[in-house]
């Protein structure tokens, strides 16, 4: 984006020789402004922007290694996020727009205009006759591109930290820790599991942060909810 129309920030997280290493930090200012403006509509006032990778990375710390680079993986709906951080301190972020069919989105689909009961159809598997039971087109086209999606996501995933082991001093990634409630869809975490030659952790918010007396959420909010918990943390640490 151009720099007239982005907010520009420097997250330092290191310094040797007398230089200091970071992170520059970019967002679309006009986002950020419709934010704020949403808010003081409701007579808030805004001190600090988090953004979800840096909330990640606080949950990073407490999963990981000391000294050693933890990758956290958040699946979205609509954007995934590849965060890699040391002790807490984001050290590389990828911000990947890819979607995936989340429950959430599966629900939305079947609630769009037009999305009617298709007529029952019949698959041929060989020689068998599968019949596959009636579903609304819009599922049907979401489960069509499903596979698709899952697969490009994990490459990306593959891709993104061979890049990062591959920059000069790079702390070695010892732990891998999957999320989001993409994490849920099908096929996701094979996927994962196949390209990574680190195992999969699967996190969720109720495992870090178990409150007594309460269920656990659903699946796929329990996920979800990781990086909300992430930024929450930044919010108590302050």
């Amino acid at each position: 984006m151009p720099v007239s129309q982005a907010v520009l920030d420097f997250y330092p997280f290191a310094e040797q020789d007398g230089q200091v290493h970071g992170l520059l930090v970019a967002a679309v200012a006009e986002t950020i402004e419709a934010l704020i403006s949403t808010l003081a509509k409701a007579k808030l006032s805004v001190d600090v922007v988090d953004l979800v990778p840096f909330g990640l990375a606080r949950v990073a710390r407490r999963l990981g290694h000391p000294g050693e680079a933890t990758a956290m993986v958040h699946v979205g709906d609509h954007t995934s996020y590849v965060v890699v951080s040391v002790d807490g301190l984001p050290r590389f972020v990828r911000i990947i727009p890819i979607d995936i069919p989340t429950a959430a989105v599966r629900a939305r689909a079947e609630s769009l205009p037009g999305s009617v009961t298709s007529e029952q159809e019949l698959a041929l598997a060989g020689s068998a006759a599968l019949t596959v039971a009636s579903r609304p087109r819009s599922v049907l086209r979401a489960e069509a591109a499903a596979a698709p999606a899952v697969g490009d996501l994990a490459d990306r995933v593959r891709s993104t930290l061979a890049f990062y082991r591959n920059r000069p001093g790079a702390a070695r990634i010892s732990t891998v820790c999957v999320s989001g409630a993409g994490m849920a869809a099908e096929g996701m975490r094979g996927e994962l599991a196949r390209v990574l030659d680190i195992p999969p952790r699967t996190v969720t918010a109720y495992a870090i942060l178990p409150t007594e007396g309460l269920p656990a959420p659903a699946i796929d909010l329990d996920l979800n909810l990781v990086s909300t918990m992430g930024l929450t943390l930044g919010e108590l640490d302050r």
